[in-house]
Order: structure tokens, then sequence, then C-alpha cells
């Protein structure tokens, strides 16, 4: 029921003027309630996604503006998107049609990409509204900073599916491998933005960083690693104290490793991982490993024909998958080994369900944006942007956020940020 509040609140915001408002609710229906609800519900008896309520919201405004005759096609830097949802149209009707899949499972596996809709609707958030709703956002964010990092000290979780990986080494802490949503967006905002009291700035970062160490997720580490060496690089103009002092918290940060026992222990064994790959194994011997390997298996699978090469296996359920058992994957609650919707990597994702062109037309997307990003870079929202892909790039090895419909939504806000601003080389207000 609180699913449907949320969105039916989040349309009554919407057209009511409240539209910061309900952008705000509709990142909670994105996120599962940033966390605090989870991402399925049951609702008259039915199990539904929360995004499920973010996909009605986006329909349900497109129709009514479009009935209004308000909508208008999209941009240049934002046509890939009507590419991608025109090569998942065709591939759907191919896969009913040629596969014999059923609608059902079809339905339930592509829906979310048609968040991506939500481009159409850009043009009616102001720059004022997009940003009140960011600032909802990265306010929840940090509380639920300030949460995450109790967690372990407390033994208490606060979120709907954080999860005890285990109790650290070196102490009887216990640690969390996943991290709230929005954080990394927390992440690049406060690290990019330039009116920020360097005393707030420091301590808002180093909040970030610890919270990351605690999850001794290496991709994350090096992720964060990876936006202070690009500042260092596109920083041509900056003064030679604000460099050194980017370049020290990229020191202090790789210091902070080799002296953190779990995440450094992490940091052997993925090297380690790497040398047995360039001996030529195809053992799997630790979570790096892991992940190339099972990528590699269902890429050599799929090349066999050429049309499971250009459009992957298809949008059959896991359920009813009764194809190619693979050899590397995940095992779900009964033991059985996931074949297609592993989340341990989008790249897995990507090649079972888009194949190669439909992969190339799904990250010709974010090319595009970065692109645009990128040309703009003077301005803070679209360095922001640029970060926020650039480190999700990253992550996409260790997580399958990148490959979401819903993972959208914050490139576009960005977006329409910089677009709405007139000034190029703008500071960000918050």
């Amino acid at each position: 029921m609180i699913p449907f509040l949320l969105f039916l609140l989040a349309m009554i915001s919407f057209f009511s003027n409240k539209k910061s408002l309900s952008l705000f609710l509709l990142a909670a229906l994105i996120s599962g309630g940033f966390w605090i609800i989870g991402m399925s519900t049951t609702l008259l008896g039915f199990s539904v996604q929360l995004s499920d309520f973010a996909l009605l919201y986006v329909f349900s405004i497109l129709l009514v503006q479009l009935f209004r005759g308000k909508i208008k096609p999209l941009p240049l830097q934002l046509k890939p998107i009507n590419y991608f949802l025109i090569f998942l149209l065709i591939s759907m009707l191919i896969d009913a049609t040629v596969n014999g899949t059923p609608l059902g499972d079809i339905f339930r596996t592509t829906r979310l990409w048609f968040f991506m809709f939500f481009a159409y609707l850009l043009p009616f958030y102001s720059k004022k509204t997009i940003l009140q709703a960011i600032k909802y956002i990265l306010l929840v964010t940090f509380i639920e900073l300030l949460l995450f990092l109790i967690e372990p000290i407390v033994g208490k979780e606060f979120f709907s599916y954080a999860g005890t990986i285990e109790a650290l080494k070196t102490t009887n802490i216990s640690r969390y491998a996943l991290i709230p949503p929005f954080i990394f967006f927390f992440f690049v905002w406060v690290f990019s933005i330039k009116n920020l009291k360097p005393i707030y700035k420091t301590t808002l970062l180093s909040l970030i960083i610890i919270a990351v160490f605690i999850t001794t997720t290496r991709s994350m580490v090096i992720g964060i690693a990876l936006i202070f060496l690009i500042s260092i690089v596109i920083a041509k103009k900056q003064n030679i104290i604000k460099k050194f002092t980017i370049v020290l918290a990229l020191i202090i940060t790789i210091v902070s490793i080799s002296f953190y026992e779990p995440l450094s222990k992490r940091f052997v064994s993925g090297i380690s991982d790497i040398n047995s790959l360039q001996s030529g194994s195809s053992e799997v011997s630790g979570n790096m490993s892991f992940r190339l390997l099972l990528v590699a298996e269902r890429l050599e699978y799929i090349m066999k024909t050429s049309q499971t090469a250009l459009l992957g296996l298809g949008f059959i359920s896991e359920k009813n998958y009764t194809g190619h058992q693979f050899s590397i994957g995940l095992l779900n609650e009964e033991g059985e080994r996931i074949n297609l919707d592993t989340g341990d990597i989008a790249w897995a994702i990507f090649t079972v369900r888009f194949g190669i062109l439909g992969t190339l037309f799904y990250l010709f997307i974010y090319y595009r944006l970065a692109k645009h990003f990128w040309r703009y870079r003077g301005n803070i929202y679209a360095m922001i942007g640029f970060n926020y892909i650039i480190l999700y790039l990253f992550l996409s090895t260790s997580g399958s956020m990148l490959s979401k419909g819903t993972f959208i939504f914050i490139p576009l806000l960005l977006y329409g940020l910089t677009k709405l601003d007139n000034n190029k080389t703008t500071k960000a207000v918050i």
C-alpha cells in the first residue's frame, strides 16, 4: 500500500505544480524507498516491484501530456534512447515470434528498460525544480550514510536488504557489501561542487570513503580513486595547492588500503586472480576471475549463432529458461545456478539479454551523454554527470546497476540542468 501511496502523491504533486516533490518521490520509487521499504512489495495479493510504480508514473504523465500535445521530440544528445527502444521492440517481437518466448516473460524482463521514456518528461521540470529534488535526495542520502556507518557498530540493520556478510578479520564489527542507493551520486556531487566549505567537504568525503572501506569492495575504492585522477587530469587551471590537495587525498586513500587488513587482503586476492587469468587458467580462483569467466562463458556461447550474437538469448525468464546450462554463475535460494540474470556484473546481463548489437545501442546512450557532459565540463553539473557515468562504467565490472533501465534517472537530471543553465561555466548552488 505504501508504494501505491507514494505513486499517488507523486502524481498529485506533479499536476499541482509541486514537481520537486514529485521527482523526489520518483527517486524513492526507483530505489526501493531509498532502501527503507525494499525493492518489492505485495499489493492486493500480488508481488510488485516499487520500480513498477516508477514506470507507471512515467507512462501516466507521458500519456496525459501526449493528449495535450505537449510532448516534444528528444534533442540530438538523447536520440540514442529512441534507437535503443526501437531495437528493444524489434528484439521483443523476434523473441516472441521466432523463439516462442511467452509474452508474460518478455514483459516482466523488459519493462523497466522502458523507464527511459522519462527523457520525454524532462522539459516539464525547471532548473529550480530539479535542484530542489536533488537537495531532497542528497539530504536523505546523508542520513542513510550515517545510519550505514552505525550499522556495523550496533549490529542492527536499518535498511531492507543490506545484509550482514561477515565479521571483519581484525575486529568484531560486521561489514556490509551493499551500500545505500545514490551514495556515489552524493560522492561525485560533494567532490565536484566548489562552494562548499573545505571542512564540510572534507568531512563528507571522509565519511563516504569510510563507508566504502567497510564494505571492503575493491572496485568501489578504485572507482573513487579514479574520480580523483580524472580531476587532476582535467584541472588545468587549478592552482598548485589544490592539485597537491587532490594528490595527497589520493595517496592517503592508497596508504589507508595497505593498513586496512580486510581490504588489503582483498586487493592481494584480486592481483592473484589477474595473474591466474594471465597464465591461461580457466578456473575460478576469486571474485574477479569469477566475474570475468562468467561473462566470457556467456559471450562464447552467444557467438555460436548470428541471431544470438546480435540479439542475445532473448527475454525468457530465469524460471522458464531450459536452454544451455552455464557452468559459472551465482546460486539462487534453491541452490540452482543462475544462468541469465546474475547481479554480479552488468556485462553478463548485456551479453545474454541484448547481444552485441543491443549492447552497442545501449552503451551509445551513455557515450552521447558523456560526450555532452565533457563538452560542457566547465559547467559543474556537466562535470558531475561525466564523473558519474565514468564511475559507474567502472563499477559495472562488479555490479549490475548500469544494466538497469532506471539507472538513467540521475544522468538525465544532470543533462537537464546543463541544458537549462545558460551559463556554461556555472558553479553548483547546493
